[in-house]
């Protein structure tokens, strides 16, 4: 079990969160799928994380709002492509095809815009036309595949070496550095969206919950401060 696998439990109902990543081994999503239809036909809600992207910017968005749009655009759009992933990994958009009565317990993409743009996050005009040109395209690209490869192989050197010797990397830490004072904040504000859609869900139904893993610390924390109990851990 390659994602790792939190049991809660309050009362008579379940709630089981799965600890994803956007790219990994066919097989580990093929796992999470299994679990899905299982839990699905015992009647659970299966809520998921995703900001989402869209290319139709609202036409009252300011032009920081229209920049802090076109970055996320940009770098969901890398995240997501195949071919920037080395052989034997598959994107997560790719691999795990949801129901349709699937619930998003997340933060729309508009209102992901509007928030950092709210708590100060400014991008200088020139980053998103860096990010759209060939060269940021083709750096990013190989951004993707360095941080991919050592997910599957757990090791942390390739993708350290390219935030040290890339240009790209210069680019992105100067150009996003209010973003990043402010992402602790979205990630928390992301919890608090999922958690309430949990307890929304879970009048009626278990739940089964997949998000990110950067995320488990803060939805284990509510979910605790709701009187979920966490029951057991898989790895």
């Amino acid at each position: 079990m390659k994602f790792q696998r939190l049991v809660f439990r309050r009362g008579q109902q379940a709630l089981v969160l799965r600890c994803t990543k956007h790219a990994d081994k066919p097989e580990h999503y093929a796992e999470l799928v299994a679990e899905m239809n299982t839990l699905r036909e015992q009647g659970f809600s299966v809520l998921v994380e995703g900001i989402g992207s869209t290319k139709e910017i609202p036409a009252d968005f300011s032009s920081n709002e229209r920049r802090i749009a076109d970055v996320l655009n940009a770098l969901f759009d890398l995240v997501h492509v195949q071919k920037t992933l080395p052989a034997g990994l598959v994107s997560q958009k790719l691999a795990v095809k949801y129901h349709k009565d699937v619930i998003k317990a997340d933060l729309p993409f508009v209102k992901c815009v509007q928030f950092l743009h709210d708590k100060g996050v400014r991008i200088p005009f020139w980053l998103p036309l860096c990010l759209k040109s060939r060269w940021g395209q083709s750096c990013m690209q190989k951004g993707i595949q360095y941080v991919a490869r050592d997910l599957k192989e757990s090791n942390g050197y390739t993708a350290i070496k390219f935030l040290f010797t890339h240009p790209i990397s210069v680019v992105l830490a100067y150009g996003l550095k209010t973003f990043n004072l402010h992402k602790k904040q979205l990630h928390d504000h992301r919890n608090n969206i999922a958690v309430a859609k949990v307890e929304q869900c879970a009048q009626t139904t278990s739940i089964l919950l997949h998000f990110g893993k950067k995320h488990k610390e803060g939805l284990a924390k509510l979910l605790a401060q709701t009187g979920w109990v966490l029951e057991r851990v898989n790895d």
